[in-house]
């Protein structure tokens, strides 16, 4: 997929105050003027720094009681919650967001027959850090799914379905996944990002490099480039008017991962899908045909 400059003004990635956004802007420009290099790690800093917005607090999930358990990630201490009982389902939240963003997704599950399992990623919400990138989110996927093994599906919305995405290449048993509003391609958003910082290309790509001596090389996580060799079941929702990931996003990852399935939207964005009821069926739906599959084979 072509990267092209994207919308930034509504990014959950860039997301800035117009007045915080202006004092960035100047102050950047002037420091990459006289300290290039300490500007772009700065930059690289901030990509990686999540807000979380007001003080973090478990899912309330009415008529469920959850139980809260800690997972041992390489990040760092991850909270989670086991709701329901039956096959687990564990669900994964994205940048700027906690797990108090899926308790209509995790309710509905739990009413279709599914133990679910919420966390909250890296620096996100009660888990531990102040900063973290999407190799991070992806190790704390797998940290949750190989400590509540075995799952029968995960899903994930915005960057968490890019981490889930990412386990799910590093080898996480996953054999069945659901991503809304799935990002492909991570210099595609720090590019856009160092843009609305007022960095020029020059620094913008300065600000990469430094990005990758913490995360790696960012090629290494683009989805089109891993999807061919995935073989999982995958049901893909977006909506064809989301201003934050366009839906060139999820369009191309299905085409591109073997046996996709892609589910156009409307009118809902990038979030409202996560508590609109025929979107919910239709996720409880997906993830049924796994466990009539299942049962087909066993007989």
């Amino acid at each position: 997929m072509e990267e092209k400059p994207m919308a930034v003004e509504n990014s959950t990635i860039v997301r800035f105050s117009r007045a915080g956004a202006l004092v960035e802007r100047v102050g950047l420009k002037i420091a990459a003027a006289l300290a290039p290099e300490g500007t772009e790690r700065y930059a690289a800093d901030l990509f990686r720094t999540p807000r979380r917005s007001g003080p973090p607090r478990a899912p309330s999930v009415p008529l469920y009681a959850g139980k809260q358990f800690t997972v041992d990630a390489p990040s760092g201490a991850i909270q989670a919650w086991q709701f329901g009982e039956g096959p687990t389902v564990v669900v994964a939240h994205g940048w700027n967001g906690d797990s108090t963003q899926l308790v209509r997704l995790i309710a509905r599950l739990v009413k279709g027959g599914f133990e679910v399992v919420a966390f909250d990623q890296p620096a996100h919400g009660l888990s531990a850090g102040t900063r973290t990138d999407v190799a991070e989110m992806a190790d704390a996927v797998r940290s949750v799914v190989f400590r509540v093994r075995p799952v029968h599906a995960v899903v994930g919305h915005s960057l968490g379905a890019t981490a889930t995405a990412l386990a799910m290449a590093w080898g996480a048993a996953i054999p069945r996944a659901v991503f809304i509003a799935p990002p492909v391609q991570v210099p595609w958003f720090a590019r856009a990002f160092a843009a609305r910082l007022g960095l020029s290309p020059e620094r913008a790509e300065g600000m990469l490099r430094k990005l990758e001596t913490t995360i790696g090389e960012t090629r290494a996580f683009d989805l089109l480039r891993l999807a061919p060799q995935q073989r999982a079941p995958l049901l893909v929702l977006h909506d064809r008017a989301d201003r934050e990931v366009p839906f060139a996003h999820g369009e191309t990852l299905a085409a591109a991962w073997p046996g996709a399935r892609l589910q156009p939207l409307a009118n809902l964005g990038h979030r409202r899908m996560l508590r609109e009821p025929r979107v919910l069926e239709e996720i409880v739906d997906f993830l049924r045909e796994g466990m009539r599959e299942g049962l087909q084979r066993i007989a």
